[in-house]
């Protein structure tokens, strides 16, 4: 089990979302109740992939689970917030043809120089 959510944070990491989602949804398959406490980082994943209402389902399970510091708890309601913003925009460009596809713009997009 642990090894599906080390599998997923690494893909998580090289911003592989699709492959992520699949082995977060394999390790939660197995055993909801401890994938309670991965359920934002799913949440990040599922976002990252373009899936936000379950993103959203997922980041509410998470803001459920009891004795959450309030860092973290912070944490869970900006990217709650977020989810929802997407959702909501989703659903205002629903009849324009507009389709979210981020795309990489690579590692040369940064220069040396400060924002």
């Amino acid at each position: 089990l642990d090894g599906y959510f080390i599998k997923a944070g690494i893909y998580s990491e090289q911003k592989n979302y699709p492959s992520s989602v699949e082995f977060y949804e394999k390790a939660i398959h197995e055993d909801t109740v401890y994938a309670q406490g991965y359920m934002m980082v799913y949440s990040i994943a599922l976002a990252g992939n373009g899936q936000f209402q379950k993103a959203l389902d997922a980041i509410n399970r998470y803001l459920q689970l009891p004795n959450l510091n309030e860092r973290t708890r912070k944490s869970a309601l900006q990217k709650k917030r977020s989810y929802e913003f997407a959702i909501n925009l989703e659903k205002q460009k629903i009849n324009t043809g507009y389709k979210f596809t981020p795309v990489n713009m690579g590692d040369k997009i940064n220069s040396r120089f400060s924002e």
